[in-house]
């Protein structure tokens, strides 16, 4: 058997470019989305903290510490999960839409070159 040669074209060297930069942003999106989701759970276990404390707790801006009392820190606490809650939202749009141009991507590939090409990590 003979083998075929497939001719790459610039707009093919130009998919499997931006195929690989796609890849590197869902996998940054995914790690940033797994850090947001970890700090949402640090804040409902120190939401969960804060219910069960019985002296005033500490809340950390920055380098200082201030005493709050239940209803403020209570609410900083609602403020900063609500403002990740939508970091993470927007992070899941933009890793769908990565996904979904990857996909388009390898299937024009994967249709073009068969085996001949791995997009596969």
């Amino acid at each position: 058997m003979g083998s075929v040669d497939y001719e790459v074209n610039v707009e093919d060297q130009e998919k499997i470019v931006n195929f690989s930069l796609l890849y590197n942003k869902r996998l940054r999106l995914e790690k940033k989305l797994e850090l947001l989701k970890q700090e949402q759970t640090y804040l409902s276990d120190a939401q969960e903290e804060c219910m069960i404390a019985l002296e005033t707790p500490l809340f950390k801006i920055g380098d200082c510490f201030l005493k709050l009392d239940d209803t403020q820190l209570d609410e900083e606490l609602n403020k900063r999960k609500d403002l990740l809650e939508t970091q993470m939202n927007k992070l899941t749009d933009e890793l769908q839409q990565a996904e979904a141009e990857s996909n388009a991507l390898k299937s024009y590939l994967y249709s073009k070159f068969g085996n001949r090409i791995n997009l596969e990590a």
